[in-house]
């Protein structure tokens, strides 16, 4: 048995270990807590940061903070019948109703969308490729949370199109919100050559990056097919397209398949 002044001796250098393992331990988690902090509030300062130039980009679309139509907007003065009669002309407004001012927007910009039921309302871009606006906004400056595009293999007068967007978790922003999309929501898509076209989602699913909904080509002829296989695949009523334009908004979902996983939304126009 050892001596009391050694067992004494232990138990002070045993207090001493334990008392600065504590401390050791509680500089670890406040400095665990620190970087945790300065991340969200890189988060949170990304977040304001997206919203306040999307925000400012509205008013110079749309003409109002709340990127609605100026209430006191006038209708154009389309010349009458009557008025022309004298003059013989013949007068034919084919002009499409559009809500944006293009001329206020990106050349890039071809179209903005807007899904009122998830607050959801961002510029549609355009690029040579479908690289350059994962990582670009609509001004083109380096953004890591990107920007909404089309891809670039395909048309807003295509029978079947694509459009991408980055699942902002963090700062739940760009297509985070389709998550709250539902079955029978409208999206307005307004371009400057058909002004406002109203569409409806058909079916919302999670999948992978090889659903058939991610090729492209689909025809008049099978198009029809595509949207009965992704109303199956969400399980909701099946929608007749009837010569009517399909779209598909598309984003990741790593809770589905990690990296393979994608969230689509398919819409079909009115």
């Amino acid at each position: 048995m050892l001596p009391s002044f050694l067992m004494s001796m232990l138990g002070v250098q045993k207090e001493v270990y334990m008392g600065t393992a504590k401390k050791i331990v509680v500089t670890i988690s406040l400095t665990g807590m620190i970087a945790a902090a300065a991340v969200l509030a890189e988060q949170y300062r990304e977040s304001v940061a997206t919203n306040n130039k999307y925000e400012m980009l509205e008013v110079s679309a749309f003409g109002t903070e709340e990127g609605e139509s100026p209430s006191n907007e006038q209708e154009p003065q389309v010349p009458t019948v009557a008025a022309t009669e004298e003059a013989d002309i013949e007068v034919e407004d084919d002009r499409a109703v559009s809500s944006v001012n293009f001329d206020e927007l990106p050349e890039e910009c071809i179209g903005w969308l807007r899904i009122d039921a998830i607050d959801l309302s961002f510029p549609l871009m355009q690029g040579v490729d479908n690289q350059f606006y994962l990582n670009h906004d609509f001004e083109g400056k380096a953004d890591k949370q990107g920007s909404i595009f089309m891809d670039c293999n395909t048309s807003i007068e295509d029978v079947y199109s694509i459009v991408y967007g980055h699942n902002m978790t963090r700062t739940k922003t760009m297509f985070n919100s389709l998550y709250d999309v539902e079955v029978g929501d409208t999206m307005i898509l307004t371009t400057p050559d058909n002004g406002d076209e109203e569409w409806v989602c058909v079916s919302k699913y999670e999948t992978t990056k090889f659903d058939a909904a991610l090729e492209l080509g689909w025809g008049e002829n099978d198009v029809q097919r595509l949207v009965d296989a992704a109303c199956d695949a969400a399980n909701s009523s099946r929608y007749e397209v009837d010569g009517h334009k399909v779209m598909s908004l598309v984003t990741c979902d790593r809770t589905y398949a990690k990296a393979d996983g994608r969230l689509i939304c398919m819409f079909v126009q009115k």
